[in-house]
């Protein structure tokens, strides 16, 4: 499903759905989304997750208490629009 997803933007769409199911943060999500980016899907085949129909993400980034307790990387907007962690 990833090679196709590499040149196939609805089996992209699909792929990120699936990956993102279990998403309950817009950061989580876009960790997600990076992650695929890395793998060689092209951004442009990457919706946000407003445009994925996640509006129960919309404005909804990490809590207080993730945060507090999270050491991993920070996410960081790349000119693309998409934020890449590092």
């Amino acid at each position: 499903m990833l090679t196709t997803a590499r040149t196939d933007p609805p089996t992209a769409r699909q792929l990120l759905a699936l990956l993102t199911i279990g998403c309950r943060t817009l950061d989580h999500f876009e960790k997600e989304r990076v992650s695929l980016h890395g793998e060689g899907v092209p951004a442009e085949f990457l919706p946000s997750a407003g445009e994925l129909g996640r509006l129960d993400l919309i404005g909804r980034c990490s809590t207080s208490l993730e945060v507090e307790h999270f050491t991993g990387p920070r996410p960081h907007l790349c000119s693309a629009g998409i934020a890449i962690w590092c």
